[in-house]
């Protein structure tokens, strides 16, 4: 027996960008060789779509289903006259990414009165109900692009919710709807003629955008901030401490599948001609360099993997965000959520978080795992501006909320 689950996102259309219409064709690049633009179909494009249709269908589900009762199912659903039916139907809109020749290359399908049970508390919903993609343009962006596409036109038309079933046994779709910002919240069946696919459950953690549960671990990250020794020398008593938190919070992130991303300060450069105190910045950096100490404690690198990233930035940058090529990896990642750790509280965490937030970012910052030089100004920072800007919990309260 099959499962398929059902996901929601929770006012899924995405605060952060102000609703646009769909027009009829809207260009977006994948790469300057190949730019793929995104249209409503047509009933000129239904035959096309239908090949498209029964070849992504065939080859993601085929197995599952008996030879009998797979051709009468893609008869049902994906022939040249049911693909019209949808395009003529004014409750489903049909849109295509195509390439410059006009080959559709991939589509999705929203479809308005659709529901299920366990949509039964939320309302003003929709259901993107299709994002099927040709495999030769797999891991292009095109299916991140035709959900925007549903996005803006749910916003256009007036919903707040964005609801969708996908077999859980689709790894690549659940990798990109979670990267999305959907959540797990029930149950569907799924009946090809004879054949039964069932369904799995699970509830989202939070129904907060702005709440860090709401958003699954491929959607978080967990920053290191300049654990360079040299700073552990001198970030006062609670360094040590704050070391092994964050070492344990590395541990935790990496089984959690929560990005792992260390930022440090690029001792192979000098400040920036403009910074004050340039001196005693380019001072320190030669200290550390002289003296051996510009690396992280070996309890923040044992055995780390491809998966944990440094990003390194020029002295005189305090917060990691300007890291170069750190930003844009956080963008295209789809991150939303940051968990940070670091020396000092007020210095690269303070001024990261502080950036990391206007950035519109959902930021926590780990209580036990930061520390200062000043405990009282660390105590004060944590308690007054830290959690006016965002969220701070211990280590421990972290880890739960996970659960």
């Amino acid at each position: 027996m099959s499962h398929t689950s059902v996901y929601h996102r929770i006012s899924g259309l995405d605060t952060r960008h102000p609703a646009s219409s769909l027009k009829t064709s809207q260009t977006m690049a994948i790469s300057e060789m190949q730019p793929i633009s995104i249209r409503k179909a047509a009933l000129a494009d239904a035959k096309a779509i239908s090949e498209l249709g029964t070849h992504v269908w065939t080859q993601t589900f085929g197995h599952t289903v008996s030879p009998e009762d797979l051709k009468t199912y893609l008869t049902t659903s994906y022939s040249p006259s049911a693909i019209e039916t949808d395009i003529n139907n004014p409750s489903k809109d049909l849109i295509l990414a195509t390439t410059p020749s006009n080959e559709i290359i991939g589509f999705t399908l929203m479809t308005k009165g659709s529901s299920e049970d366990c949509l039964a508390s939320f309302t003003n919903y929709v259901e993107l109900q299709r994002i099927y993609v040709h495999p030769d343009h797999h891991g292009c962006g095109v299916g991140k692009m035709l959900a925007k596409a549903v996005e803006d036109l749910a916003r256009q038309q007036g919903f707040e919710n964005l609801w969708l079933g996908v077999w859980e046994e689709n790894a690549k779709a659940l990798r990109l709807y979670e990267k999305l910002g959907f959540k797990a919240i029930g149950t569907k069946e799924f009946l090809c003629e004879t054949t039964e696919m069932a369904s799995t459950t699970s509830d989202p953690v939070s129904a907060d955008p702005a709440d860090p549960g709401f958003y699954p671990p491929s959607q978080t990250a967990l920053l290191l901030l300049d654990f360079h020794e040299m700073f552990l020398q001198h970030a006062g008593p609670s360094a040590v401490t704050a070391v092994a938190t964050a070492a344990e919070m590395r541990r935790w992130a990496t089984k959690r599948g929560i990005f792992v991303i260390h930022a440090l300060i690029d001792t192979s450069k000098s400040a920036f001609p403009s910074c004050k105190d340039a001196n005693r910045y380019n001072t320190i950096v030669a200290a550390m360099v002289s003296s051996g100490t510009s690396a992280e404690p070996t309890s923040l690198t044992d055995g780390a993997d491809a998966g944990e990233l440094i990003f390194m930035r020029r002295p005189g940058h305090i917060s990691a965000l300007k890291s170069p090529g750190l930003m844009d990896f956080l963008q295209d990642r789809a991150i939303a959520s940051l968990i940070l750790t670091g020396l000092s509280t007020s210095g690269c965490v303070l001024r990261t978080a502080v950036q990391a937030t206007d950035a519109e970012f959902v930021v926590t910052t780990v209580r036990d795992g930061c520390a200062d030089a000043d405990e009282e100004l660390h105590k004060i920072l944590m308690e007054k501006v830290l959690a006016s800007r965002g969220y701070v919990m211990n280590a421990a309260e972290i880890q739960k909320m996970y659960e």
